[in-house]
């Protein structure tokens, strides 16, 4: 089969590899869509170190066509998405409850084990959801980035009548604006550089955007009133807009870290004011612990989360390194790009 083989920074080149072969519990995919995340393109940056080479892609949307031997052959045909990692069930943090994301063993589609841009990734059959025939691929590649949405607004714990900010509105800030727009929500203000993606968001719920400037704090008071937003929800993953979560967020407010910080990353927080004088309650948000891909399913199927329109381009494996630079390059603003592998 043809493979998008990840070799290093910015190192990624196609190249024809051995089919995965099945175990009695695997199934074999043919991926149709498979959506570039954020950690991908910190991998392709060189900014996470992982064992080379590997096949990147964790966002999968395909349809079944083998299984193993221990797996029931009807399964072959449907249209399926894939949870990535699955918890063992076995160790201290599975047994613990809905902390199963901290499980001791979990190896990784698309980051410890070869992903889905290629022709064909295998896959363990607990990691396989079936979905409706009308929903498109595309549609259906975004389950696993909507399964950690929810689980950070599981964490958020949103209050009728709070305000709220989403610093970021690319794919992550832009679906947790789509979501919290339905909760009983006071404002919603977006922040981001992007233009663009600032229109999207008053598109899908935003009651505020502002655009990145040397002033942001000042207007983030003046729409609060003077005393800042209820809860802010981080969708970056740098430094600079952490610490501008920590400034902005009013007395007594909440923030959740979502998104993902290159490594070794350092941000600089003043005790005093956070935690003294400000009582800020922060949080972390990590993947997607289980049961949150179902709900994320059933959002998708409903309709009632809009997640076509934040599908900037596709393109073919062959073209999955420019993928990759488009997105690292912003230039003409890019939400959400993926890799067909199998078109």
């Amino acid at each position: 089969m043809k493979a998008a083989v990840f070799h290093g920074a910015r190192n990624i080149t196609i190249e024809e590899v051995n089919d995965p072969r099945l175990d009695g519990n695997d199934v074999l995919v043919s991926p149709q869509r498979v959506g570039v995340c954020g950690s991908d393109l910190h991998i392709f940056e060189g900014k996470w170190k992982i064992s080379v080479p590997l096949i990147l892609g964790h966002e999968i949307s395909g349809k079944v066509v083998d299984v193993g031997q221990n797996v029931d052959r009807d399964l072959i045909g449907s249209k399926i998405i894939v949870e990535p990692a699955m918890p063992c069930g076995k160790c201290y943090w599975c047994k613990s409850g809905s902390n199963n994301y901290f499980c001791e063993s979990r190896p990784t589609i698309g980051f410890d084990r070869d992903g889905a841009m290629a022709n064909f990734v295998k896959v363990p059959l607990k990691g396989i959801h079936k979905v409706s025939q009308e929903l498109s691929y595309s549609e259906a590649a975004f389950v696993e980035p909507l399964a950690c949405v929810i689980r950070g607004i599981d964490n958020a714990k949103p209050r009728a009548g709070e305000s709220v900010l989403i610093l970021g509105s690319g794919p992550i800030g832009l679906m947790f604006t789509q979501l919290l727009s339905r909760y009983p929500i006071s404002r919603i203000i977006a922040i981001d550089l992007d233009q663009r993606r600032l229109e999207m968001a008053s598109k899908l719920g935003a009651d505020d955007i502002v655009q990145s400037s040397s002033n942001v704090e000042a207007e983030i008071s003046r729409l609060t009133c003077g005393r800042g937003p209820d809860l802010v929800i981080e969708a970056v993953g740098s430094p600079a807009t952490g610490e501008l979560a920590m400034k902005a967020v009013k007395r007594g407010g909440r923030i959740i870290f979502f998104g993902v910080h290159p490594m070794n990353a350092r941000m600089q927080i003043d005790p005093f004011d956070a935690f003294y004088t400000k009582e800020v309650e922060i949080k972390g948000s990590f993947c997607s612990p289980l049961g949150t891909f179902p709900r994320a399913v059933h959002l998708i199927e409903s309709g009632r989360a809009n997640l076509k329109s934040l599908v900037s381009g596709e393109y073919p494996l062959k073209e999955t390194a420019r993928a990759f630079e488009t997105l690292e390059d912003k230039r003409d603003g890019p939400i959400k790009i993926m890799i067909k592998p199998n078109e």
